[in-house]
């Protein structure tokens, strides 16, 4: 692998790791942040594709939380679930 492919792998890496810290699902609902999209938005998906394609990690090994289920697809849709979860109450008898 050459130097100039090397640098512009790792600037991609850079870039998609950048987009992902800014789209990412918002506090109160399935929305992003940055573009307020349902989640994962387009942005989101292009920057995980990037990194799949370049061999990267898609967690960021050096993020907070790293190698934590929360930071990863299943903690998004661990939390996706939960907000989606509805309580059923049933009446109680006369």
């Amino acid at each position: 692998m050459s130097t100039v492919s090397w640098s512009t792998d790792d600037a991609l890496v850079s870039r998609a790791r950048r987009i992902l810290a800014v789209h990412r699902p918002g506090p109160q609902a399935a929305r992003c942040q940055a573009c307020h999209q349902p989640c994962p938005c387009d942005a989101a998906n292009e920057a995980v594709n990037t990194l799949v394609r370049s061999g990267a990690s898609v967690v960021d090994p050096s993020g907070p939380g790293a190698g934590t289920a929360a930071t990863g697809l299943r903690g998004l849709l661990s939390r996706l679930r939960e907000r989606l979860a509805v309580e059923l109450e049933w009446p109680e008898e006369r």
